[in-house]
């Protein structure tokens, strides 16, 4: 599985050295990072911003400078795709009209289906895409509880075949704890916790910058994949109704 760590990772030095030989998934809201990151390294995807944007309340309406950022990517080697724009909080229709507006190849593009999206909206995403983003949101936004597990496990059951093979590739929207990727076969994953709180690993434990961005790192980079979903049965939620569920997905 492919660890697409998130951006932006400040200060640069940091970021350089912890980004070399590693996947980055870098943000339209933050540009800036892709000639910092991508001289360095294995390959990087770009994430469209609309979520970062909706937050601050400027929600992005045009999306024509983010299609001219994903063209310029294009051509470099380190470049693998980017997500098509969704709206937040939008209906199936309005994410559909963006997913048909995409002006790139679809190998540059990947289609985000959220959570709380019918079944039918995946299955024609899954049917249409070579990769779908599979994302949580409004009542299944805490990744790794049971209610989440719940409409995932239904998901998966769309996705894969009898044998438990996904039909398109995976990608988890903030999925890179090690207790969702052994469980799902992803092919890839992103999570900003490296991003977000190496500081606090490094005034814990008093160590420089770069080794608590390591930890954090390593920490889920080991973690052995699933190869195919095994059904709810390989689950277990202690205590009560959740499982846990760390800081941004670790």
């Amino acid at each position: 599985m492919i660890h697409y760590h998130g951006t932006p990772l400040s200060p640069t030095r940091v970021a350089i050295r912890f980004f070399t030989g590693r996947h980055a998934m870098i943000s339209f809201r933050h540009p800036e990072q892709v000639d910092l990151l991508a001289p360095v390294v294995q390959t990087y995807v770009v994430d469209n911003g609309a979520f970062s944007a909706w937050a601050t309340g400027e929600p992005i309406t045009d999306w024509q400078p983010y299609y001219k950022w994903v063209d310029d990517q294009k051509h470099h080697p380190a470049f693998e795709w980017g997500i098509i724009p969704d709206v937040i909080n939008g209906t199936e229709d309005d994410n559909l009209a963006l997913i048909r507006q995409w002006p790139h190849e679809k190998h540059f593009g990947v289609p985000v289906w959220h959570a709380n999206e019918s079944l039918d909206f995946l299955k024609l995403l899954v049917g249409e895409w070579p990769r779908v983003c599979i994302g949580s949101s409004d009542e299944f936004q805490v990744i790794g509880a049971k209610k989440w597990w719940d409409r995932i496990s239904r998901a998966m059951d769309v996705i894969c075949d009898a044998s438990g093979y996904p039909k398109a590739k995976l990608h988890g929207l903030r999925m890179l704890s090690g207790k969702i990727v052994k469980k799902l076969p992803l092919n890839s994953a992103d999570s900003t916790n490296v991003s977000l709180h190496y500081r606090d690993v490094m005034k814990r434990d008093k160590i420089p910058g770069l080794a608590a961005a390591e930890i954090l790192g390593m920490r889920v980079e080991n973690v052995p994949t699933a190869e195919k979903w095994e059904g709810m049965t390989q689950l277990t939620f202690p205590g009560t109704t959740e499982s846990p569920n760390d800081k941004d997905g670790y």
